[in-house]
């Protein structure tokens, strides 16, 4: 690998960044509920713990037989990040129209962040014609899954991107778009030729093919796992630590200041973690898009 690839791998977002260190200070924090102290004060809140950051609750039930379509927690604060980012883009264009062409308060901040994205990787990955049609998608992703993550710090709320299944159905559709756009780019048999590499010989060829529709699967499998895991795994390390506070209430003129600050850093850390899986999750559709454009980079 030359100084220069290197370089470029290095400065891409998440390059340094993997959700192993998170789920590994989640690992260990779970332990320290096994530990001797945690045993002889009889509660441990492990099972509390876990139940909090998984809890699904049904608002509205709606078993169909087939297929269950009930509204739960997690669906309605997913609902709620949609509404909450829909009325703030509204707000941003209405300023758009009463402000004129220089963008002011809010409005330039969503500008701000808008141009930031489309300078620097959607037009790089995707090409400037192709960026300018993809760029309402992948700003939408970004924006929602910002708000999902936002809105799971607030208290008394639930994280719908802690949910396997909201991460998953969000990958699902980058696959579409994937798929949809590389068919329509290139021709729908066309798409599914270019996966494999010219020149490789016959017998190789329905190898390599299976491997890479395996590898765009994969893909959306790695969308999935490492925004669910990163948000599940720094909300487990934050309940941990509340949690210290009942298991070793022996000594809780040390444990609780001590966790209050643990907690404290953790929720600033939380935040930024929200920023940066949202910014992680875009960046990462806008390459598996952008290969599924132009095959031949």
């Amino acid at each position: 690998m030359t100084d220069e690839r290197r370089g470029e791998n290095e400065g891409r977002p998440g390059a340094g960044h993997r959700p192993g260190l998170s789920l590994l200070l989640a690992l260990l924090a779970l332990l320290a509920l096994f530990s001797p102290a945690a045993q002889a004060s009889g509660d441990n809140p492990l099972a509390d713990v876990i139940g909090h950051v998984a809890h699904r609750e049904v608002i509205i039930p709606l078993d169909l037989g087939f297929i269950d379509m009930s509204v739960t927690n997690h669906v309605l604060f997913m609902w709620l990040s949609a509404v909450v980012v829909g009325v703030l883009m509204l707000l941003a264009a209405a300023g758009a129209r009463s402000q004129g062409v220089v963008p002011r308060g809010f409005r330039s901040c969503i500008e701000s962040v808008v141009v930031f994205f489309q300078q620097n990787f959607i037009n790089k990955y995707l090409g400037k014609e192709n960026g300018r049609k993809f760029l309402p998608f992948l700003m939408t992703v970004f924006f929602f899954v910002l708000g999902m993550n936002l809105l799971g710090m607030v208290p008394g709320s639930t994280t719908a991107t802690a949910n396997i299944n909201v991460t998953a159905g969000m990958a699902t559709v980058t696959l579409s778009v994937i798929l949809v756009g590389g068919m329509r780019e290139q021709g729908a048999l066309a798409f599914w030729k270019n996966l494999i590499p010219h020149g490789v010989p016959a017998g190789l060829k329905p190898l390599l093919f299976l491997i890479e529709v395996i590898g765009i699967f994969a893909k959306v499998f790695a969308l999935t796992v490492r925004l669910f895991a990163n948000m599940t795994a720094g909300h487990i390390v934050l309940f941990v630590l509340i949690a210290f506070i009942i298991v070793f209430k022996n000594m809780f003129y040390v444990v609780i200041p001590a966790s209050v600050v643990g907690a404290v850093a953790i929720s600033c850390l939380e935040v930024f973690v929200a920023f940066l899986q949202a910014y992680i999750f875009t960046f990462l559709s806008t390459v598996f898009i952008g290969a599924a454009l132009h095959p031949e980079h």
